[in-house]
């Protein structure tokens, strides 16, 4: 079930961004750039001092049995390994009882067994204060290490290393959405602003059942199968690309509501199914103990493609001398993206 989960999280941010469109596109035009700033910054305050004062922070891996003991038995999820031969990541192992689990050359239980050292050094400095313990790990030259170890490892899983590459080309796409797509439809299309906005809202609309579908056919397909999910979602987004190619060169300010409104819809539909179903993957494929860093390195890989998108599609479109062929050649983004899923 964790595609699903993984949407409901998506949603939230999809629904973030439409208001977000929303408020800017009907509100700025009337009252300045300055109010749908300020409108946005109430709830992202009231949200963080829930998150701060209701959200506890579960104990890592409490629900599910990812421990290496010494039978040589590992667990996660739905996968067991032990004298049979199972898959696990990118490979399918056999394991004789009491033997490290391996991918990329490193062991599992060495990254587990400096995992507990640092939990139990972390229990040792209770006494001090919470900024105290911080400079300690700081200069803990152990901890760097396993954290060092456990970089190296999540590299070399060909899964992770594919999900953190199908992020960067996939952001070009969202870098025409999210920066210049409103703007293209005024401008360049005749849309009024409330129309293209209008537009941008629908988009969003679509993204939002887009996650719902992600999140319900990722668990649906992964009982059939772990590798269906990934080839689902990027067969979703490369199909995505025929839909924002409409919206780019047919849709202007004249065409009929019913057909916007569906080439809208279809285009956020196919660019929402992918992220729940990357984000399942790439769970499924690490250990408790491993998901904080493979999350925070797919974190900054979509981060940096958010901030460099737009600058990669200006240069798109001072090199080739308009907006309409830049924005045609970044969405196809998205077909590397399917590919690389």
């Amino acid at each position: 079930d964790r595609s699903a989960v993984m949407a409901a999280v998506g949603i939230g941010t999809g629904i973030g961004i439409a208001l977000g469109q929303g408020i800017a596109g009907f509100l700025g035009p009337i009252y300045g750039w300055r109010l749908p700033f300020l409108i946005v910054s109430v709830p992202a305050i009231v949200c963080a001092l829930l998150v701060l004062f209701t959200v506890r922070d579960p104990e890592r891996g409490g629900n599910e049995e990812a421990f290496l003991q010494n039978s040589g038995r590992f667990e996660m999820d739905e996968m067991v390994i032990n004298d049979n031969e199972v898959p696990l990541g990118d490979k399918i192992r056999s394991l004789s009882k009491g033997e490290p689990i391996n991918i990329g050359g490193d062991s599992f239980r060495e990254v587990y067994d400096d995992e507990v050292r640092s939990e139990v050094s972390s229990e040792s400095t209770a006494p001090y204060t919470t900024c105290e313990q911080c400079m300690m790990h700081a200069v803990d030259g152990q901890a760097w290490g396993a954290q060092l170890r456990t970089l190296r490892m999540l590299l070399r899983c060909k899964s992770v290393a594919l999900i953190l590459l199908q992020g960067a080309p996939g952001c070009l796409p969202w870098g025409v959405v999210n920066s210049y797509l409103n703007d293209y439809l005024h401008s360049n299309r005749g849309m009024t602003v409330e129309k293209a906005t209008s537009v941008i809202l629908v988009f969003g609309f679509g993204n939002f059942l887009g996650l719902i579908l992600g999140g319900t056919a990722g668990s649906l397909l992964y009982r059939r199968g772990p590798r269906i999910p990934p080839v689902f979602a990027g067969v979703m987004a490369i199909v995505g690309c025929f839909p924002m190619w409409l919206m780019i060169n047919v849709v202007y300010e004249s065409t009929s509501v019913p057909v916007v409104t569906t080439i809208s819809v279809l285009a956020g539909l196919c660019s929402g199914v992918t992220g729940p179903i990357v984000k399942s993957t790439l769970t499924n494929v690490t250990l408790p103990n491993t998901r904080g860093q493979a999350f925070a390195l797919q974190t900054i890989f979509d981060d940096v493609g958010r901030g460099l998108g737009p600058v990669f599609v200006a240069m798109l479109i001072s090199n080739f001398g308009g907006r309409t062929a830049a924005f045609n050649i970044a969405v196809f983004g998205w077909v590397v993206c399917g590919v690389f899923n």
